[in-house]
């Protein structure tokens, strides 16, 4: 499933890195974390973690991190659509949502 992130992301000049050395340490186990970047920028629209509970991946998207909204529709879909390929279900969660928590 990483390949198929991977190539969708670079359609949105995003570009794969992995967590900072030290993480599992801090977190007492090996962890999973992917950060997204946009290039040549400081933003991380898209994270895929299991930091929160080992055996949940997670799949961060971070709307303010695009130009605009209609690009980050688009995103959401392309990820949505790669999601659905390998099978899994995803519940969509917001900051504000206690469903995800």
């Amino acid at each position: 499933m990483l390949i198929s992130l991977d190539e969708e992301t670079r359609k949105f000049n995003m570009q794969r890195k992995s967590a900072a050395p030290g993480l599992n340490q801090l977190i007492g186990r090996k962890v999973l974390f992917h950060a997204y970047t946009l290039n040549e920028t400081n933003k991380y629209p898209f994270v895929i973690t299991d930091v929160k509970k080992e055996g949940m991946i997670e799949f961060e998207m971070y709307s303010q991190d695009f130009e605009n909204k209609k690009e980050y529709e688009i995103f959401v879909e392309s990820m949505f659509a790669i999601f659905a390929e390998y099978g899994d279900i995803v519940e969509v969660c917001s900051p504000d949502s206690q469903r995800c928590n």
